[in-house]
């Protein structure tokens, strides 16, 4: 646990000369499990929480804090690195990095594992856009007989440059 609240400080002290060099978003953000999309009504089990990305030239750095409200009950915090692409108002964004899952009730453990994200943003306003993304998990590697299980998400995002 020592080792995990390590690295959210450094992620976090690192954030302040980043902020000073790069476009800075923040917004919320809306999934939904692939697994769950032809069940039940569209907004049955749907995940929500903030997005905050760093852009500076064609890199972007993206953070994701998720709030599973299904059982068991839990947060994802999905990091990565990403390449983008802008055309016209569109921004194109693609990458990878590591995932948390922290359980929030009685059941449950913490485990990470990795992650591949793609995102299509469309800028609405000179500072509000409005994004789709997909996001492909493999949940706790630290499994000796290899990854528990995979999951994917796809959601939207509305962000604040």
């Amino acid at each position: 646990m020592k080792k995990v609240l390590l690295l959210f400080t450094v992620l976090f002290l690192l954030t302040i000369p980043l902020a000073a060099f790069s476009d800075v978003a923040i917004g919320g953000a809306f999934f939904k499990n692939t697994a769950n999309i032809g069940n039940g009504a569209l907004l049955d089990n749907i995940i929500f929480g903030a997005n905050g990305r760093f852009r500076f030239g064609t890199l972007q750095l993206d953070a994701l804090g998720l709030y599973n409200s299904t059982s068991p009950k839990s947060v994802d915090l999905i990091m990565d690195a990403e390449g983008n692409f802008n055309l016209l108002f569109f921004n194109i964004s693609g990458g990878v990095g590591p995932n948390f899952n922290i359980p929030t009730g009685d059941t449950g453990s913490f485990t990470y594992g990795v992650n591949a994200k793609i995102n299509v943003d469309i800028k609405i306003l000179k500072k509000l856009s409005f994004g789709l993304s997909y996001v492909y998990m493999i949940d706790d590697i630290a499994q000796k007989n290899g990854p528990s299980s995979s999951r994917s998400l796809i959601g939207a995002t509305v962000l604040i440059w």
